[in-house]
């Protein structure tokens, strides 16, 4: 009898050991503190897209997750890249080419990587937020007449003056709803991560 269940007790020892870590991520209370702190409660869209921006910049220099997050080929890693080679062929200098663009697929990391860190989770949930602050923030701008008055959330230039100050309500529709798209986009790359690396409760938040 003990020592059957010394052998039961074994087993699932070593059945929790091989199996996977799973992670928990509190997602709506961390998007709640986010949008609580940093305007989107004052409907300052523009502030919290600001706030996207920086914390996106934190979260892909982090040391263990910047050689998969980094868009900079010198950080190149072996998980997560659409390979193309660029050695500096063309006209264009190594150093160049060592600093050039890396598009990221972060599908292909595998299931133990992403279980690593929560900042392969939160990079694209950031990035959503921010296309989707980005397009609320123009809504706004239409509703209040245009790019002039109320909380204004374009992009200044040097002189003053607003980059979107002269766009067509048409303009700036299509503006706004290809960035809902890319928000959409981001969203289902971390509904895709989540399945196989975070605990069921994180699923049903997820959801």
């Amino acid at each position: 009898m003990t020592t059957s269940g010394v052998d039961a007790s074994s087993n699932t020892a070593l059945t929790s050991s091989s199996s996977p870590m799973l992670l928990r991520i509190n997602l709506h209370s961390h998007l709640l503190t986010a949008h609580t702190t940093h305007g989107i409660l004052h409907e300052d869209y523009a502030q919290y897209t600001s706030y996207c921006t920086r914390r996106l910049a934190r979260l892909r220099h982090g040391q263990c997750v910047k050689k998969d997050l980094l868009h900079c080929r010198m950080y190149k890693s072996s998980f997560g890249t659409r390979v193309e080679d660029v050695d500096g062929s063309g006209g264009g200098s190594a150093s160049k080419a060592r600093h050039a663009y890396r598009a990221i697929e972060m599908i292909q990391l595998p299931a133990e990587v992403l279980g690593s860190n929560v900042n392969y989770f939160y990079e694209p949930l950031y990035c959503a937020e921010r296309c989707w602050a980005a397009s609320m923030a123009v809504k706004a701008e239409l509703n209040s007449g245009g790019g002039g008055g109320g909380k204004s959330s374009s992009v200044l230039m040097g002189d003053g003056g607003s980059v979107r100050e002269k766009w067509s309500s048409g303009k700036l529709r299509a503006y706004s709803v290809k960035r809902l798209r890319k928000a959409v986009k981001f969203a289902n790359l971390v509904e895709s991560l989540t399945m196989s690396t975070v605990t069921p409760p994180t699923l049903l938040l997820k959801e």
